[in-house]
């Protein structure tokens, strides 16, 4: 009876399926092999009935040349003498249909095969290659979790990545920073029935400059379909017709966008050996008030740009901050070293006069970076002892270290819509710790030191650590990805927190520095750099 059922069951099974006894030569190998059974839905799929096959060989019924009997009888041996499954796709052109074949084992010489139509699914394939690689424009397919896993050969011409480095590339991760938060919300006002038309953001090329895309989008079912154009210099352009000015960076220089990649990497380089670094940035002196027109003033700055090129070491980091400011990154080099240079650096402006746009001098603040120190604060205390140099007048220098500088009151930190995950949980942990910054924030500000609230940073790093345990579970159970890579960044981060709270109780670390740690780049930093990306795929998970 049981048997009588199992035959029954592969007869009306939905799925084609044919079973085979193999024929093996006195050398073990497979030469042949006899159908000994074929499922209705087989018959349907191949046109062929099951007395036509049934008791027959494999030889008897397909012919050597038939392209899809030979790749089949090759997968099929392959099998065999494996001993694993094979799975292979064929075109076969008298059904006009693309199967897919998958052989498994189920003795040593019985094996089955399961037949799928995959026409479809080659169509839709070879219909979106062929509509990239004819299109003019930029031209892409990104998945639901916002990969790419389609472009065209326009992408590599604009942002310079081959083909094959795009395709399963996060298209987050190429979006600057300060486009991130409005291109995820666009892409949430995404339906079938609401495209996107005309929505401009920053992409980042290979070469590490950005570059602005006007995109196109429309979803179906699980894709987003999506053509772009780049527009960077219609909004130079524009920039320039509203404002009667625009950045340009020079021939020596690099993009602001590079630098701040760069100031990242040498952060980390700095702490890990334990390395000093400094940065300075210099304003030059009434520019904005100076009667010079536009296209002389960018003459000047270019000028300017080139000498601080030429007094540097060929690896420090120097680019266009905005109009009238500069900025530099010395790695290994001590505030004692940055002064050096920044004084320089003035004292060539002062002896350079062009017969055409005049001298122009520049007023300077100088600082190194403490230890564990976040970038954003770093750079506040920067902007802070520039300010300092041009109120004391032009032409001036202002170096001084952290242990002098009056502290800078940290501002409570407040949650952004665009924060939000879609998982209750996470965005519940998220504020909790967000929360716990702000009341040690506020409790420095007041000039409570930290010592006597060593409880609640304790508590903050603990609870930090659940939060890093249970993002993990998460994107573990949802397969996500990037998930070696995001507990990695955790690791990293926690490893810091401890070795930064080493240096404090040691007496190594101001209190403002670890705490802006904690707070720019373990929780809003992380969140808004690294959560960000996998928001898409946990949705209510």
């Amino acid at each position: 009876m049981k048997e009588q059922l199992l035959e029954y069951l592969f007869k009306k099974s939905p799925v084609a399926l044919s079973y085979h006894e193999a024929i093996i030569d006195k050398d073990g190998f497979p030469y042949d092999c006899e159908f000994l059974d074929v499922s209705n839905t087989y018959e349907n799929m191949m046109g062929l009935k099951d007395c036509e096959v049934i008791g027959k060989r494999f030889d008897e019924i397909f012919h050597t040349g038939d392209i899809i009997a030979d790749e089949w009888k090759k997968a099929y041996q392959e099998a065999i003498v494996n001993k694993k499954t094979v799975v292979i796709d064929v075109y076969n052109k008298s059904l006009i249909k693309w199967i897919r074949i998958t052989i498994f084992i189920l003795d040593k010489c019985h094996f089955a095969c399961m037949f799928n139509d995959v026409s479809k699914e080659y169509m839709k394939e070879k219909e979106i290659k062929g509509i990239l690689d004819v299109n003019i424009n930029m031209l892409c397919v990104i998945d639901e979790n916002l990969n790419f896993i389609k472009v065209n050969r326009e992408f590599e011409k604009v942002l310079g990545y081959k083909v094959e480095e795009l395709e399963r590339k996060s298209f987050i991760s190429l979006v600057h920073k300060d486009d991130l938060s409005k291109t995820l919300n666009k892409i949430k006002d995404l339906s079938e029935i609401k495209p996107i038309s005309g929505f401009i953001n920053r992409i980042n090329s290979k070469d590490g400059l950005y570059i602005y895309l006007e995109w196109y989008i429309q979803i179906n079912s699980n894709y987003i379909y999506a053509s772009a154009r780049e527009v960077t210099e219609k909004i130079k352009q524009e920039a320039k017709a509203n404002t009667g000015s625009i950045i340009n960076e020079g021939p020596d220089l690099l993009s602001i966008d590079f630098f701040y990649k760069r100031i990242v990497e040498e952060v980390e380089r700095a702490d890990r050996y334990n390395d000093p670094l400094s940065m300075i940035i210099l304003a030059v002196d009434n520019f904005k008030t100076n009667t010079l027109d536009f296209s002389l003033k960018e003459e000047a700055m270019q000028k300017i740009g080139k000498i601080g090129r030429d007094v540097i070491r060929k690896y420090d980091i120097l680019a266009r901050l905005d109009n009238d400011k500069f900025i530099l990154l010395m790695p290994k080099t001590n505030i004692n070293g940055a002064t050096i240079v920044a004084e320089k650096i003035r004292k060539t402006l002062n002896d350079n006069v062009d017969l055409i746009v005049g001298k122009f001098t520049a007023s300077f603040g100088v600082s190194d970076r403490v230890k564990g120190e976040s970038i954003k604060q770093w750079q506040e205390r920067l902007n802070k002892v520039l300010y300092v140099a041009q109120e004391k007048g032009e032409n001036f220098i202002i170096a001084t270290k952290v242990e002098e500088e009056l502290d800078i009151k940290r501002e409570q930190v407040e949650w952004k819509s665009e924060w939000d995950s879609g998982n209750i949980e996470i965005d519940k942990q998220h504020q909790e710790l967000l929360d716990l910054v702000n009341k040690l924030s506020q409790s420095l500000n007041i000039e409570t030191s930290l010592e006597k609230n060593i409880n609640q940073l304790e508590i903050l790093i603990q609870k930090t650590v659940q939060h890093f345990n249970y993002e993990e579970e998460i994107l573990s159970n949802i397969g996500y990805k990037d998930y070696d890579r995001h507990c990695k960044i955790h690791k990293n981060l926690i490893g810091k927190v401890f070795q930064l709270k080493e240096y404090y109780q040691a007496g190594e670390l101001n209190s403002s520095a670890f705490l802006s740690f904690i707070s720019d780049d373990v929780i809003v930093g992380h969140l808004i750099n690294e959560d960000i990306l996998f928001f898409n795929a946990i949705g209510n998970n």
